[in-house]
């Protein structure tokens, strides 16, 4: 973890706003609080393209999406896209790109998008610009502890989270020998390694993880099972395979970390793997469902690598996407929006012929919904909304007024305003109430999205006023003199 700030107190004039009966500090909402509810709601509500749309990350402009690619969102109620192409525009512009981009997501049950890029650092970072730090490589990166790369992966994860970014497709968790080095293409060339052994990989990649993490951007270890010992790129080359890995193979501890660690998605390779089975990656179901769903336990996302890469260039469209989710994988990333329909299309198609097939659309999408739920990026019906929850239990309208905003995504969790206080929300600290001064002053300093955090408790009594504790700090308010003190932790 990054080292803690000291601890600064700001004072500022206050009084408590009336009409709110002061509620002591609880376990929250928590308690009351089911995902699965959410989760099973919203997939409950979707029809078939609605939900084989959330199967699908299509690339786009990350400066000026095109009129197709804004159109194929709302056509084919897609899940996510993933912003291509180097941008040093900085993190305001990129935010109004997504914005825009999610401004198209109306047709997916008020499901909002997955905005993903690659921010690895070195040559493969997108994003740069006013607001975005120059990322060193992750060979450089390795060279750090692990404490001050998750500390730094958490100011590059906040840059991300402002520019509305949801998901950064690393970190790389591919480990490159030493022997071959810049000798393998897709990563030793680019320095995209943390190391040349997987004792150096394994913590600084999850160390990466963590850091974004904690500035709740949600993450993907890749290439699995490892790119790190071919030598050419499936991205450019047709054929690539890998002659060594095994299905035991002491190179996919990185994988395995990760998987136990619970990481948000794994992407898989497109290179043929010779030793385990003789198939791409992305297209093995010893791969997907024997390795990483079998043998390493994982339970997340398991996303493709482009399939709009030359490695996959001899299938068409629709059998690379119907052939990656039949064999076990659950997103289908492609970077080139002309992939799109006949993709979409072409599992839309098998669902409706094949019950199987059917079932495992929807499973695949219940498992992308309930990563969404966690990012803040789910709209649930009120009877299992959160937010909802917590304002009835906290008084409702005799205690905080009515709303005066719907429900609104914030700093990777939701929010909702009321005449007398908000509810805010995210997934590790559940739902709580702010009102008053507190809320007032929590709210000028920016909220979820500003340096306290998400709210941890609920205001409560102290022996001179109130307090309201936050994920990195307090606010209270001192009943005789009406003053705020923020506390920084």
């Amino acid at each position: 973890m990054g080292t803690k700030r000291a601890a600064v107190v700001v004072v500022v004039a206050g009084v408590l706003a009336a009409g709110v009966t002061p509620v002591a500090a609880s376990a929250a909402s928590a308690a009351s609080e089911d995902p699965a509810n959410c989760v099973s709601a919203v997939l409950g509500s979707m029809s078939l393209q609605q939900q084989v749309g959330q199967l699908f990350i299509m690339g786009v402009s990350s400066t000026a999406p095109t009129s197709q690619q804004l159109g194929l969102i709302t056509s084919k109620s897609l899940g996510g896209v993933i912003l291509m192409g180097h941008s040093s525009v900085g993190v305001s512009a990129t935010k109004a790109v997504a914005n825009t981009l999610q401004a198209r997501a109306t047709t997916t049950a008020g499901t909002a998008l997955t905005v993903a890029v690659d921010q690895e650092g070195g040559e493969v970072q997108v994003l740069k610009g006013t607001g975005f730090s120059t990322m060193p490589t992750a060979l450089t990166q390795g060279t750090e502890s692990a404490t001050t790369l998750r500390a730094n992966a958490g100011t590059w994860g906040r840059q991300l989270l402002a520019a509305g970014i949801t998901l950064n497709l690393a970190p790389v968790l591919d480990t490159v020998p030493a022997s071959l080095g810049t000798g393998n293409k897709p990563i030793g060339y680019y320095h995209r390694e943390f190391g040349y052994t997987t004792d150096a990989v394994t913590p600084h990649g999850m160390a990466f993880a963590s850091g974004m993490s904690d500035a709740r951007v949600q993450t993907s270890g890749k290439h699995f099972p490892g790119l790190g010992r071919v030598r050419d790129n499936t991205d450019t080359t047709f054929g690539v395979a890998d002659n060594v890995t095994v299905r035991d193979d002491t190179y996919l501890r990185p994988f395995s970390t990760a998987a136990s660690a619970r990481i948000t998605a794994i992407m898989i390779s497109a290179a043929r793997y010779n030793k385990i089975d003789g198939q791409r990656a992305v297209f093995s179901s010893t791969v997907m469902k024997g390795m990483l769903r079998g043998d390493l336990g994982f339970k997340g996302l398991i996303i493709s690598d482009s399939m709009a890469a030359a490695a996959v260039n001899d299938l068409a469209p629709g059998t690379r996407a119907v052939d990656f989710l039949l064999d076990g994988g659950t997103v289908v990333l492609d970077t080139n929006a002309a992939d799109i329909t006949p993709m979409v299309d072409a599992v839309v198609a098998k669902a409706n012929a094949d019950t199987t097939f059917r079932s495992t659309v929807t499973e695949n999408a219940r498992l992308v919904l309930t990563s969404k739920y966690t990012a803040g990026l789910l709209s649930c019906p009120a009877a299992s909304d959160p937010i909802a929850l917590h304002y009835t239990e906290m008084g409702g309208s005799a205690a905080y007024g009515n709303p005066t905003t719907g429900e609104y995504r914030v700093a990777g969790g939701r929010a909702r305003d009321y005449s007398r206080g908000s509810v805010v929300w995210s997934w590790r600290t559940g739902a709580r109430a702010v009102h008053g001064s507190i809320a007032s002053k929590y709210h000028s300093l920016g909220g979820a999205a500003g340096a306290l955090g998400f709210p941890t408790t609920d205001e409560y009594s102290t022996s001179v006023g109130r307090t309201s504790a936050f994920e990195h700090g307090t606010i209270s308010w001192n009943r005789t003199t009406g003053a705020i003190t923020v506390a920084y932790s």
